[in-house]
């Protein structure tokens, strides 16, 4: 139930409506299509074939297009609401979707989680044409796969196949899945919410796709920094992602990420947490390892969706400034 949610508790923005509008609209009991007459007759192979065209209930629609229950609810209502030109918001949130078979819990709004500002201008930013999305959407190439849902489906069929192999070891699925929710579990706990972004400086190590799982498995979205990148490169890129935590390496004889770390959290407001990922860390940093071996194995329970935002990206600046881009898993993944 979304009435009286505000919208940076539902992960809402009005590009998000534009997107997925129509789509939703299509799938839902608004629009449905039924030839002969399957049901009279018991035809229950094409009762199932043809149940998607007789409309399908918001859970269904939500897990077909990778959004959350809530933002389906909501952008159906909107869409409802501006196609039958009907000031009916409060009738129509309490009726239809499947809600007359479905049993939920009612959580009080003040207990909703809800996105930072920051959060939901980022997503203002997926502002996609709504006939490319629908188009993507009905093809497939946009779907409710996730990261973290093409790890499990690994670490699930192969867990003891080798998913990394690095200078710094050797890691199964079984193994980099459970590191992941480790660090994912711990994240949370230090105050990092989902939609929060995380930078990282990193060269090609196991703790690179550790931290890069874990960020997106606990909902954070990932800015990734050019390696040769110092304090002068880096801080505009931070204030501009707004990072809550950025995760670098340990010191090295001709860079101190750490310190440089430490510094740029003095001036970039957003910025609580520098992580080390290898090596020591110093006072007033946190230890990637012990991140890791601290946290809990238990799955994530407000886990990102496809639509969410999952990684923001500078451009090389090679004409001008590095400008942003972000992606969502739908964009990133159909890639």
């Amino acid at each position: 139930m979304t009435r009286g949610l505000k919208r940076s508790q539902v992960g809402m923005s009005e590009e998000m409506i534009q997107t997925y509008g129509d789509t939703i609209f299509d799938l839902s009991h608004n629009l449905q299509i039924r030839r002969g007459d399957p049901v009279r007759e018991l035809n229950w192979e094409e009762i199932e074939k043809q149940k998607e065209a007789a409309g399908i209930s918001d859970v269904e629609i939500a897990r077909k297009l990778g959004l959350t229950h809530d933002q389906v609810t909501y952008i159906r209502t909107i869409m409802e609401r501006r196609r039958f030109n009907r000031h009916n918001y409060h009738r129509l949130y309490d009726l239809g979707g499947g809600k007359r078979f479905r049993t939920e819990r009612f959580v009080p709004h003040p207990e909703r989680f809800a996105f930072r500002s920051e959060a939901i201008a980022l997503r203002k930013a997926l502002d996609f044409d709504p006939r490319s999305a629908s188009k993507y959407l009905k093809l497939g190439h946009w779907n409710g796969d996730t990261v973290s849902s093409w790890l499990d489906k690994w670490a699930d069929k192969t867990p003891d196949a080798i998913a990394v192999r690095s200078s710094d070891g050797i890691f199964t699925y079984a193994e980099q899945r459970d590191s992941a929710r480790r660090l994912a579990n711990s994240l949370l706990d230090i105050g990092i919410q989902k939609g929060d972004v995380v930078a990282i400086q990193l060269p090609n190590l196991a703790a690179f796709t550790t931290a890069y799982f874990g960020v997106l498995m606990m909902g954070g979205v990932l800015s990734t920094m050019h390696m040769p990148y110092r304090a002068g490169e880096m801080k505009p890129l931070l204030e501009h992602a707004c990072a809550r935590a950025v995760i670098c390496a340990g010191a090295a004889e001709n860079y101190d990420a750490p310190v440089t770390m430490l510094g740029l959290r003095d001036e970039v407001t957003t910025l609580e947490h520098v992580i080390v990922a290898t090596g020591d860390a110093p006072d007033n940093a946190l230890s990637l390892r012990s991140l890791i071996e601290d946290g809990t194995s238990h799955a994530i329970e407000n886990a990102p969706v496809a639509s969410d935002p999952a990684i923001l990206c500078f451009t090389s600046g090679t004409s001008s400034a590095p400008k942003a881009v972000v992606h969502s898993y739908q964009t990133m993944l159909a890639n």
